[in-house]
């Protein structure tokens, strides 16, 4: 992944073993499927459960966007694009900002390290 390589795995791997295979992700047995046709199936299938390796879990929490339901994840979809609009970074922006310069003149403030 350092190298920006992830492309060339996946082609390399459905050129070795086809559009569905299996390996071990994270030390979890995983199905690994390729193209458009399987991720039409994956992301409107109900018959799928969708659960990631304990180790993805951690890093990601319990229920990130990729393990939510339908309809939570609709929810959180809508939540997210509202948070993400342009005006409203502009809004979080500025807030951010004064926060940060608030806590600069309070405690940084003629300081010449910081440890």
């Amino acid at each position: 992944m350092r190298a920006n390589t992830a492309e060339k795995w996946f082609e390399d791997r459905v050129n070795k073993y086809g559009p569905i295979s299996k390996l071990t992700l994270f030390g979890t047995p995983t199905v690994f499927i390729h193209g458009q046709a399987a991720n039409k199936f994956v992301f409107t299938s109900n018959s799928l459960n969708n659960q990631q390796p304990t180790s993805v879990q951690t890093l990601l929490g319990r229920r990130n966007l990729l393990e939510v339901t339908i309809e939570d994840h609709k929810r959180l979809r809508g939540a997210l694009m509202a948070f993400l609009k342009p005006e409203v970074l502009k809004q979080y922006i500025g807030n951010t900002d004064r926060e940060i310069k608030k806590h600069f003149e309070m405690h940084w403030q003629g300081k010449q390290t910081v440890t």
